[in-house]
């Protein structure tokens, strides 16, 4: 098992040159038959928690493989490793995600490898400028046929999610860490996320809020100011997966004239489209919240939120005109 907080205790050695084949080949054969998780990285150690593998390099391991600043060779070692029965984890950056979407849809999903993407700073939160945004790896990754994109919004989930993504060997997965404040609580969580499904955390009539990963929170607060504001409950969701849970969705078809989605990325082509997209041919009103695709050169992550009506009072107002018309 391969734990986020203990990921930097794999010390191994650091490859500088990722284009070295003769490298790489000495790479595969060292990992071969080992029984530890391989991390394969582009160069970027500090930004997720291996910087101490960096500076001992004396302490010389096998699970820790340095390629360059080169994503799309990354993601081809990663998926060859996987397939040749490492437990192979390769993390990177959301924005870093479109220079390999080639090699992601096709040399880790078309035929599937059981190969772990940790996607960081997926977020508003990121990186603050249009150029290194990280808003658009769920419009890129959830659309990839094979791929489990999987959405924790609480340490535990992380936790769960990586240990299962590692241990399983039949499709591949992604993760998306939550890119603002990591929540943790001691509430039980999935060991199994073959067949995911979404989490209602809260039980209520008429409006249901599903709150994708690391904006679970901002889903908890808007349904708290939602029940102040009118007096009745909502139902709040945490899907954990970027995708649809048919049976979580017909069950609100029940009891819920109004479904409010929202997640920490651009809405079109992401999560909220999905759902909207579910209900089409339904009478439920759909609201989405995210990101428009007019990223700023450079922005405040609060202010950005305030302009996409990312905010619980926003939302409520939004959502006491869509009863009002219904």
């Amino acid at each position: 098992m391969l734990h986020q907080d203990t990921l930097c205790a794999y010390n191994g050695i650091a490859m500088p040159n990722g284009h070295d084949i003769a490298k790489l080949a000495e790479a595969l054969k060292a990992v071969k038959g080992t029984d530890h998780p391989v991390v394969v990285h582009v160069c970027t150690q500090k930004g997720k928690g291996f910087e101490p593998a960096e500076k001992d390099r004396e302490k010389a391991g096998r699970q820790f493989v340095d390629l360059g600043i080169c994503e799309q060779n990354a993601v081809s070692f990663t998926a060859a490793m996987a397939r040749g029965g490492c437990k192979a984890i390769y993390a990177t950056n959301s924005t870093f995600i479109q220079r390999a979407y080639d090699q992601i849809e096709q040399e880790m999903c078309m035929t599937p490898c059981p190969m772990t993407l940790i996607v960081t700073h997926g977020s508003v939160y990121g990186h603050w400028n249009d150029v290194q945004n990280g808003m658009l790896d769920i419009a890129l990754l959830s659309n990839i046929p094979h791929l489990t994109y999987l959405a924790p919004a609480t340490k535990e989930e992380y936790l769960a999610m990586l240990d299962w993504s590692i241990e399983q060997n039949r499709i591949p997965v992604a993760i998306r860490m939550p890119g603002s404040a990591m929540l943790s609580n001691s509430e039980n969580v999935d060991s199994d996320y073959f067949q995911p499904r979404f989490s209602v955390k809260q039980k209520g009539s008429k409006v249901a809020v599903i709150a994708l990963g690391g904006f679970y929170s901002l889903g908890e607060e808007t349904v708290k100011l939602y029940e102040e504001t009118i007096g009745e409950k909502a139902t709040l969701i945490n899907p954990r997966f970027i995708g649809c849970d048919s049976k979580t969705l017909e069950e609100l078809k029940k009891d819920h004239s109004v479904v409010v989605t929202v997640e920490d990325g651009i809405l079109s082509g992401g999560f909220g489209e999905k759902i909207a997209a579910y209900y089409a041919n339904s009478p439920m009103r759909v609201l989405n919240y995210g990101f428009g695709q007019d990223i700023p050169v450079k922005y405040n992550p609060g202010q950005l939120m305030e302009q996409n009506r990312l905010t619980p009072s926003c939302i409520v107002d939004d959502i006491k005109s869509a009863l009002t018309v219904l």
